[in-house]
């Protein structure tokens, strides 16, 4: 198995890329699940993010990205969308503390339901 981590450190930007995938349209915002590297879906760990808004017009990056400032408790100028404009495969920058940040990710992956008990 590779590296389940759906983030990677980055020390010379000071902070952390967090790989996701996006489902869009869902009834509320959301962590949903990991998502294993070993999934075909993927080339790496994602964590998989639902969302309320639609991917319309540009509605569902933006939702994700104040629903990632809303739980991570950044300020949104911290989380900036690196790619994926227009894809569910998506990478974020979150600027800050990264071994803070590496904990609130790695607190939120655990309190994450076991696959297929979604």
């Amino acid at each position: 198995m590779k590296d389940d981590k759906p983030y990677r450190i980055d020390d010379k930007r000071g902070g952390i890329k967090l790989y996701v995938l996006v489902e869009p349209g869902k009834s509320v915002s959301r962590f949903h699940t990991l998502i294993s590297s070993d999934d075909p879906r993927v080339s790496s760990a994602r964590l998989a993010i639902r969302l309320a808004a639609r991917a319309k017009e540009g509605e569902a990056n933006k939702a994700l990205l104040d629903f990632l400032a809303k739980e991570l408790a950044l300020p949104k100028s911290s989380i900036s969308l690196e790619s994926g404009l227009q894809s569910q495969h998506k990478t974020i920058f979150l600027k800050g503390a990264a071994a803070s940040l590496e904990k609130l990710l790695n607190d939120i992956i655990e309190s994450l339901p076991p696959k297929g008990r979604t």
